[in-house]
């Protein structure tokens, strides 16, 4: 990636990743991108043979089709009473636009060129590592979240003590304030560089906290929302990393487990990476494959699992091994393919 948040980055190293992607976008690029073919293990959207064109999609374009995509997808989820998965959903997004499988294999390799080229931006990273299989859609949802969040402390601030005559203005000392209890969890470190965005955002004494998440004409967000979707990225990569080493170190020989020490491991893990009570129990019902949390503690209490398949359906949901292992292998294939593009750079 460009420019993937970790604990000692600043705000400057955003600015870096926007500007090496601009020297980026004017070198000379190859016209056509070879496809891979059209197995199984190779996802809907980008089965073909031969070559396709490159569209030399722009960051807007992509940025607009991200959005779409979700907001798409968040209502054939609504309909279903399930989640799609996404790899599965962009092959239906496309073939819905398109028709034609050539087209929609142009696009399909376009899409992941484009997103590999603009993974400094926290949208098109987020995109990426769900789509490769890296993480749980969870991590897009749980951004949601905390974006509403933010904006809802700026507004309890604002009715409790706001400028009448400047409209969703905070002070932003007493902003910074009760942002940093909500974010209790991160490291001084981190909060500090979220402090340091905020500056160069918005400098002076006052802020409008709706207004660090707008975007400009190329989706590019402010320093302070990419940084803090950076975190929030970075710590749920991080969490499920733990999670499965630790769950790993617990199991038995055969590397199964039982509810009752995945529930211990899951609290144990949690605190630092900022989920709480309600994060823990929802990561237990699906890693067990349960929609409903009532009672599923005791209901797992000695249910054994193994380790690999309880971080499956933690990650794409409670499916038959068969489809787990497909969603694997073609998660697989997209990396390789990411990889390819990096390779031709």
């Amino acid at each position: 990636h460009t420019c993937v948040y970790v604990g000692t980055s600043t705000c400057s190293h955003l600015v870096d990743g926007r500007m090496q992607d601009v020297s980026k976008e004017a070198a000379p690029r190859e016209a056509t991108f070879k496809a891979i073919g059209t197995g199984p293990e190779v996802p809907k959207f980008l089965r073909w043979n031969g070559r396709v064109r490159n569209r030399n999609m722009g960051k807007a374009e992509v940025e607009k089709l991200i959005r779409d995509v979700w907001r798409e997808k968040m209502k054939l989820d609504k309909a279903k009473g399930d989640r799609e998965p996404l790899q599965e959903y962009v092959y239906i997004y496309l073939l819905k636009k398109f028709g034609m499988q050539g087209v929609i294999a142009e696009w399909g390799y376009n899409i992941m060129d484009a997103l590999r080229r603009f993974s400094f931006d926290a949208d098109c990273e987020l995109f990426l590592e769900i789509l490769e299989g890296n993480i749980s859609e969870d991590a897009y949802y749980e951004q949601l979240k905390l974006v509403e969040k933010v904006i809802a402390l700026g507004k309890k601030i604002e009715t409790a003590g706001g400028d009448i005559r400047h409209a969703g203005r905070v002070p932003k000392s007493e902003f910074l304030s009760q942002l940093r209890k909500m974010l209790s969890y991160k490291t001084d470190e981190d909060f500090d560089v979220l402090v340091s965005c905020i500056n160069q955002d918005m400098p002076g004494d006052h802020l409008y906290p709706e207004r660090l998440f707008d975007e400009d004409r190329e989706g590019n967000q402010k320093l302070f929302a990419e940084a803090l979707r950076d975190q929030q990225l970075d710590e749920f990569m991080q969490y499920h990393h733990m999670l499965e080493v630790k769950l790993k170190d617990a199991a038995d020989e055969s590397g199964n487990i039982n509810g009752g020490g995945v529930r211990d491991v899951i609290k144990s893990v949690a605190p630092p990476f900022g989920r709480g009570s309600k994060e823990c129990l929802s990561d237990l019902c699906k890693g067990f494959g349960f929609q409903a949390q009532h009672h599923v503690e005791q209901l797992v209490e000695d249910t054994q699992i193994a380790v690999e398949l309880f971080m499956q359906q933690l990650k794409f949901g409670a499916r038959r091994q068969a489809k787990l292992k497909t969603a694997a292998q073609k998660a697989n294939m997209l990396k390789s393919i990411a990889q390819s593009f990096k390779r031709k750079d």
